[in-house]
């Protein structure tokens, strides 16, 4: 069987899926190869309440931290973070440091996210 270029491939099941995927036509090949690409790579991350504010609010070190987790990171946090985050997010509202509409839309996004569990 053509491995399509491959040379060694370790255990774990993986040899099989690569064999089946292989078994397709070539466009499927690759978004298959693709896939498990993404799947040997993503990586998750533990957010705390500071990772979590500049991820919904632009300030200093918030652009550090987006180039950072990248769009197909896996963000996690704990219910204290999360408690944290919006105290934070408060404090920062009561200082005049956000306006009201970046208050309300940041709560709601981390809630979002909470909802869609992509930051638990």
């Amino acid at each position: 069987m053509d491995w399509g270029g491959v040379s060694e491939i370790d255990g774990n099941g993986f040899r099989e899926r690569v064999r089946i995927a292989h078994s397709t036509p070539a466009s499927s090949w690759r978004a298959a190869q693709a896939k498990l690409i993404q799947m040997i790579y993503i990586r998750t991350h533990y957010l705390d309440a500071f990772a979590l504010v500049k991820l919904l609010i632009d300030e200093d070190g918030s652009a550090a931290v987006r180039s950072y987790l990248g769009p197909h990171a896996i963000r996690r946090t704990t219910s204290l973070c999360f408690a944290e985050t919006l105290g934070v997010l408060k404090a920062k509202h009561e200082r005049s440091r956000i306006s009201d509409e970046q208050y309300l839309a940041s709560c709601e996004e981390l809630m979002a996210h909470v909802r869609a569990q992509t930051y638990i």
